[in-house]
């Protein structure tokens, strides 16, 4: 009975630490992702952002128009292309920015703009070179010792059932297949979430997420479907060879 409670509670530490992970992991990814922000954030947000932009510019430029007409006004003036190249640029001189003494410099160049927008924060004596690099380097860092735990998780699993073989591997299948049952729901509750009010920031995290769960619903969900009938044949064997004895 103790073994059996063992197993369940790693199984659950398993699969509840490697949901989180994959999420996070993949949403760094999403972040990270230069397409990400040209083909899907500048495509799918312009009438938004065009939108938002009217609003806040129609009272002190544009007194005597509509919402509406200054909306017009600025798609005549930017068009999506135009949106879609200058978050790559955007991107890019992020992605850039370098720390030199202790100071964070990024410099973001904008369209029509004689000289470029600089930015310059406090960030400490110990980081040094590209910004975007020493996170980078911090998060995998932080990932790899996240998952030497997960699988530490596995292992003391096997350690528990310790024999016969198919028991072994029917509970470690068992939390892989929970694993990939939590991140397959958890992806399509996310895609189906209902935001109750649109603006820029609740957009930008929806459809944050939203890519994140498609690309995980792509692996998660074969994994679920090999979990369940790789449990099907190990019983299936164990069954007919416990028949033939």
């Amino acid at each position: 009975m103790f073994r059996k409670f063992l197993v369940v509670l790693f199984t659950i530490l398993f699969a509840v630490g490697a949901t989180s992970t994959i999420f996070l992991t993949e949403t760094y990814g999403t972040l990270k992702n230069r397409v990400f922000y040209t083909e899907k954030l500048a495509p799918e947000g312009y009438d938004l952002l065009i939108y938002g932009l009217a609003e806040s510019l129609s009272d002190e430029l544009f007194p005597n128009l509509s919402v509406d007409e200054v909306v017009e006004l600025l798609k005549e003036d930017i068009s999506k292309e135009e949106f879609s190249v200058f978050l790559g640029t955007v991107y890019d001189d992020l992605d850039s920015a370098v720390v030199e003494d202790g100071e964070l410099m990024i410099t973001v160049s904008l369209v029509d703009l004689p000289e470029d927008l600089i930015f310059t924060f406090e960030v400490g004596e110990d980081i040094e070179g590209n910004f975007v690099e020493h996170l980078s380097g911090i998060f995998n860092m932080a990932v790899s010792v996240v998952w030497a735990f997960l699988l530490l998780f596995l292992a003391l699993i096997a350690l528990v059932v310790l024999r016969p073989w198919e028991k072994i591997l029917k509970a470690e299948l068992g939390a892989i297949f929970l694993t990939s049952l939590l991140l397959s729901i958890s992806a399509l509750s996310i895609l189906f979430l209902p935001i109750p009010e649109l603006n820029i920031f609740t957009f930008f995290v929806e459809l944050v997420l939203k890519d994140v769960s498609s690309r995980i619903l792509f692996y998660a969900v074969p994994v679920l479907v090999l979990t369940i009938v790789g449990r099907f044949a190990l019983n299936r064997y164990t069954k007919e060879r416990d028949a033939e004895r």
